[in-house]
């Protein structure tokens, strides 16, 4: 007999990462910093099909989640503190200083702050970067039965990619379409300056019209990809994300909310990060599409607090939702969508 809410779950395991750099050591302080190659820097399968220093690749994206894109600022000790689109972002605040929460923080919370890279003392420091996350499949590779992940903070590539996949999805969707995956030389001229910098591309072996064909046949969505591998230290040096470079003012709180609030609720388990947490429960809630009445009686019962079906289309937690509330609601309609794959009825 299956056993309900295990023997149901599918999820793709990550097999590796593909870096766009590899790190050397500063002669003058021997600090260790990222240096971009001109090739991908690929796990020892990989390099058994491709070579040791590859410039294209064979992939398939699993699922339409892919690619993930957001500023994103990193802490050693927490992991993921900041979050945003550009104009709102999630942090984790210390609740006693109103800052950025930091190693010595005893009582944080998410609040939702103002998100403008203009502005932003962290961003202009390099502390925050633009961030797009690819996981895909590479079928060429024996025994690779699960995701390789890559992570890029260049402009150009984002651009690139999210180009490409939206060009494929006006065909009708990118999940199971075989791609290649190239990093191609582009000169630029950054402060008037000219210099040659790699960037991602995403082609096609197909003609347009065998591309309307392809998407027709290629299996459904079936599985789930794993949370981001945090922080990419090919992007994110250990110097940049250091407890000790913090600079700047705090972050503009968008909203005050009393800190007994929080307090005995805010510290989600010590293995969950409450900002991807969140990001689960936005895309799970959108696929299942739950009961809103039933909802609203799992909030009521669990916290006494009045939800509608708006609070979970937010890119940013609601700033009633404590984070150990995300974690538990997270793991509640995690439950209610293995309900709804074993009878594959709506909830």
């Amino acid at each position: 007999m299956p056993i309900k809410g295990i023997s149901e779950v599918r999820r793709l395991s990550r097999l590796g990462k593909i870096r766009l750099g590899i790190k050397k050591e500063s002669p003058r302080t021997g600090n260790p910093y990222p240096e971009a190659t001109d090739y991908f820097v690929v796990p020892e399968e990989v390099a058994q099909i491709y070579g040791p220093k590859p410039t294209e690749l064979k992939i398939v994206f699993p699922t339409e989640d892919s690619p993930q894109q957001w500023l994103k600022r990193y802490s050693l000790t927490r992991g993921l503190v900041c979050r945003g689109d550009g104009e709102k972002a999630v942090a984790q605040v210390d609740l006693k200083t109103g800052e950025i929460a930091t190693k010595d923080s005893e009582q944080t919370t998410l609040k939702e702050v103002i998100c403008d890279p203009e502005k932003c003392p962290a961003y202009q420091n390099k502390q925050c970067r633009p961030l797009m996350t690819l996981q895909f499949l590479m079928p060429e590779v024996p025994g690779a039965l699960g995701v390789y992940q890559l992570d890029t903070s260049s402009r150009n590539s984002i651009i690139n990619i999210n180009s490409t996949l939206e060009l494929i999805r006006a065909c009708g969707r990118v999940r199971m379409i075989p791609l290649t995956l190239k990093l191609v030389p582009r000169e630029v001229q950054p402060e008037g300056k000219k210099k040659t910098v790699h960037i991602l591309q995403l082609v096609s072996p197909y003609t347009f019209y065998e591309l309307l064909q392809l998407v027709n046949r290629a299996p459904d969505q079936i599985f789930k990809l794993p949370a981001p591998e945090e922080p990419p230290e090919d992007i994110y040096p250990d110097e940049v994300i250091g407890e000790d470079n913090q600079g700047g003012e705090p972050p503009q709180v968008a909203a005050a909310i009393p800190a007994s609030e929080f307090l005995g609720r805010e510290k989600p388990p010590a293995d969950e990060n409450p900002l991807q947490a969140w990001a689960e429960v936005i895309q799970t809630y959108k696929e299942i599409n739950p009961d809103e009445k039933r909802v609203q009686k799992w909030w009521q019962t669990a916290y006494k607090l009045e939800v509608t079906a708006a609070d979970f289309k937010r890119k940013t937690a609601p700033e009633k939702f404590g984070a150990s509330m995300i974690v538990t609601f997270r793991d509640k309609l995690r439950e209610l969508k293995a309900e709804q794959d074993k009878s594959r009825l709506p909830l």
